[in-house]
């Protein structure tokens, strides 16, 4: 019984006075995805893969399937993205 309460916050999601969501949510800012479906303004539906994991998107400008993207910041579970910077 005593083993139990001792892991038991382990496996049942956020804990308060351990993790911050706004703060976790900002490590994201900056990182690289790669678009899957396009995204733009005038789009809904489109995604994204980040650690091998899909994720919705959105952006202000059109990004194209294929085309390098960086993440803007988080909206719920929706990620914001915009075109990565191309470095000369």
């Amino acid at each position: 019984m005593g083993l139990r309460r001792s892991i038991k916050g382990r496996f049942h999601g956020h804990v308060s006075d351990v993790q911050n969501p706004s703060l976790n949510l900002d490590e994201l800012t900056g990182r690289p995805v790669r678009v899957l479906d396009d995204v733009g303004p005038d789009r809904v539906d489109g995604s994204v893969e980040f650690k091998g994991a899909t994720c919705s998107a959105r952006s202000a400008e059109s990004i194209g399937r294929g085309e390098g993207a960086v993440i803007e910041s988080v909206d719920g579970l929706v990620s914001v993205i915009k075109k990565k910077e191309e470095t000369p």
